[in-house]
């Protein structure tokens, strides 16, 4: 049958190119849809942070504190905040090896507006990692992150916080997802900008905690929470208000007022969110309450007995990290829920388009089919040398959507690499493999079942109808 089906062609090359486009389309657009709905599904977080290398971090956590309608105590960071005071950095070294990271702003002329600046002992805690070039081992060298492994050697002009410079760039580093950096000598960085904007030590963490206890507002994290000092993390979303900014204002009841903006609080949350003075709010039932643990205490054994206390009154305890948690998973959920529903009109349109062309291209065949019957072949040869055909059309035409396919999802993989850094490229061989079962079940049933229809009437009658 293969062996008849392929003499055929040279008398039926039109249908067979229609019937070839259709199945490379279908494939095309297939293949991109579900490699999309697979690359949504269990998605990573991001692998990379600025101090994922970084013992222990120390931040400045300089807060507005103030009671709420429910005269509830109230915490929020700001979202400038000033360098670590001197005596901390000086109680802090005491507990062991400390490294001393700056950030500021320092851009190159062809740079991003979000380039920033550090010294170069920094570097090592995000993972940069030379790609071409050394340190920078005196004033006036610079390595620039991400950088374009030809500057290396050439004369470069910034612009930082203290006026324009001119450098040599010594080195380049891979690019990495959070942040564009310039790195300088330690202490040209120092005299850039003297502040310290977080403080890596190396000692025991509850030394360091000691440490910095009385020594001014600061913050001392580990493990997962090290990723609050990532950049940017904290910024104003856009089109937020700024401090001493008055703004309108509509309450509860529907009444207007405009009121000015006293501070701006650090969010890592995908609102923006006002809190009022107790004198300002609207009387309303409390639907958060946020509990304040005392130093000291046990916090599983608070929140266990937190739960035992609202056990029936419709109230759940959670921590902030399960709140966080919860939020990002719904978020995830609700944009791979909008991104299937997308995906899937356009799965299910391929796969209709497909099988409308398999099905007219066979309906055209009629008489064909009624003459290789007059010659002598029975209906299971004929349904067979048609199945061989549409075979070939599907080997032919998922090769080439499934080219096609790979040849998007790498583009779109090189232009996530430049903007997020390097990550792996996996290839779903499985997902493929089951979208060519797809494609090969939808051909056959589309071509098989209307010419056994066609097949069921006399060869006569069928030789005799018209196209």
């Amino acid at each position: 049958m293969l062996k008849i089906a392929l003499s055929t062609l040279r008398y039926r090359w039109a249908s067979f190119v229609g019937s070839f486009v259709a199945l490379a389309l279908g494939v095309g657009l297939m293949a991109t849809a579900l490699l999309t709905i697979a690359a949504t599904g269990g998605l990573p977080e991001r692998s990379q942070y600025r101090f994922d290398a970084a013992p222990v971090l120390v931040l400045p956590d300089v807060s507005v504190r103030f009671t709420d309608g429910g005269g509830e105590q109230q915490v929020q960071p700001l979202a400038g905040q000033s360098g670590l005071p001197s005596s901390l950095v000086r109680a802090v070294a005491r507990t062991g090896r400390t490294t001393l990271d700056r950030s500021f702003y320092a851009q190159l002329a062809d740079g991003p507006r979000d380039q920033v600046g550090h010294g170069w002992s920094a570097a090592e805690f995000g993972g940069y990692r030379l790609s071409a070039g050394r340190p920078p081992l005196a004033d006036g060298q610079i390595v620039v992150g991400g950088g374009d492994r030809a500057s290396v050697g050439h004369r470069v002009r910034l612009m930082t916080a203290t006026g324009p410079l001119e450098a040599t760039v010594a080195g380049v580093t891979e690019q990495v997802p959070f942040e564009h950096a310039v790195f300088f000598t330690d202490a040209q960085a120092e005299r850039l900008s003297p502040a310290v904007d977080a403080l890596v030590a190396y000692g025991p963490a509850e030394q360091v905690r000691q440490a910095v206890a009385g020594q001014g507002e600061a913050k001392v994290l580990t493990d997962a929470d090290r990723r609050q000092g990532d950049p940017n993390r904290d910024a104003a979303l856009p089109g937020s208000p700024k401090a001493g900014q008055s703004v309108p204002v509509w309450r509860a009841d529907g009444t207007a007022t405009r009121l000015r903006v006293a501070a701006v609080f650090a969010s890592a949350q995908d609102e923006v969110q006002g809190y009022l003075s107790a004198d300002g709010q609207h009387p309303a039932l409390a639907s958060v309450a946020y509990v304040r643990l005392s130093a000291g205490a046990d916090r599983e054994a608070a929140a266990g007995a937190l739960r035992t206390a609202v056990d029936g009154l419709g109230a759940q305890v959670s921590t902030p990290a399960q709140v966080a948690d919860a939020s990002r998973d719904a978020n995830e959920q609700g944009s791979r829920t909008g991104l299937e529903m997308i995906l899937g009109c356009s799965l299910l349109y391929a796969a209709v388009s497909l099988a409308n062309t398999l099905a007219m291209t066979v309906a055209g065949r009629r008489r064909e089919l009624a003459l290789l019957r007059l010659a002598g072949a029975t209906r299971g040869q004929v349904l067979r040398m048609l199945s061989a055909e549409t075979l070939m059309c599907v080997a032919g035409g998922a090769a080439l959507g499934t080219i096609a396919s790979l040849v998007s999802a790498t583009g779109a993989w090189a232009a996530l690499r430049r903007v997020v850094g390097p990550m792996p490229l996996a290839v779903p061989w499985g997902t493929i493999a089951e979208l060519g079962l797809l494609c090969t079940a939808v051909a056959l049933a589309a071509t098989v079942v209307p010419a056994a229809l066609a097949l069921r009437g006399g060869s006569a009658d069928l030789a005799a109808t018209r196209r």
